[in-house]
């Protein structure tokens, strides 16, 4: 009861922020941070539309009224029922969002993807709109059964500030270092399937 009390809290500033019609019940998960870091926390969403979930971040206007600077779908994947994506915050000043496979059995994975502000351009990063605030995917993880063998539970983690990946394979929990062919992307046209392929070397 309480969580649904919260909802009906955060409904009202996505009405504001003219958000589509939804209800407390179409929403998966919510946050605020202060992202940007000017003391001013974004409310930030996952909800779903249509069957699909979205992903949108909600900032303070100078008016005082939230405004949607960020609405991405496909960013987040549902895996079924008691598999919906969800929100959880970084130490660094960041917001996670954490996808699920499908509940059936051995075949088993988690993507991570990790969303920052970043205020310096460059070739890495392709903006939309420079008037817009700079919400970017900085991290993906991706966590699976290898050929559906728990006891082989792989985890590619990938800096992309750094394009530095680490991969952890095998029974004996082998780690090996690689460089990302990816880098730094605005979250806003962020690929669905994107993982690149060093993730899953034998």
């Amino acid at each position: 009861m309480r969580f649904l009390t919260l909802l009906f809290c955060f409904l009202p500033t996505l009405t504001l922020a003219e958000s589509p019609d939804i209800t407390p019940y179409d929403i998966l998960d919510f946050a605020t941070t202060d992202l940007t870091g000017n003391g001013v926390k974004e409310h930030i969403s996952l909800y779903n539309m249509d069957g699909l979930p979205i992903f949108s971040i909600y900032q303070r206007r100078k008016d005082d009224s939230l405004g949607n600077f960020l609405f991405s779908q496909g960013f987040a994947t549902s895996g079924g029922p008691f598999r919906e994506p969800s929100l959880s915050l970084g130490d660094n000043g960041s917001v996670k969002i954490h996808s699920f496979g499908p509940a059936d059995g051995r075949e088993e994975w988690e993507k991570t993807l990790t969303v920052a502000y970043r205020t310096v351009s460059g070739e890495d990063v392709q903006y939309v709109d420079e008037d817009m605030p700079r919400y970017v995917t900085v991290g993906l993880k991706y966590e699976w059964n290898h050929d559906g063998n728990p006891d082989d539970r792989r985890i590619c983690d990938i800096n992309l500030v750094s394009r530095v990946g680490e991969l952890i394979r095998g029974p004996n929990r082998q780690v090996t270092i690689f460089q990302s062919p990816i880098g730094v992307e605005i979250t806003y046209g962020w690929p669905v399937e994107i993982t690149p392929e060093e993730c899953f070397a034998d």
